[in-house]
């Protein structure tokens, strides 16, 4: 995944959980850093799942792993 693919997702994230998740250049660089051997649409896919699970709770990086 590119920076600019994890930028996507994060904004994605922040949907729908808006006021429990925050995006900086910290985040952006940490969430990259952990998912840039994953494709974009994977994890797309798994953040519609979790939300599901977990409709309180923002994800972690590790959750896609």
């Amino acid at each position: 995944m590119k920076k600019t693919e994890v930028n996507k997702l994060l904004n994605t994230i922040k949907g729908y959980y808006n006021s429990q998740f925050f995006i900086d250049e910290f985040v952006i660089n940490a969430w990259y850093e952990e998912l840039k051997e994953y494709e974009l649409q994977d994890a797309i896919d798994h953040i519609k799942k979790y939300v599901k699970e977990f409709p309180d709770t923002p994800p972690k990086p590790h959750t896609f792993i």
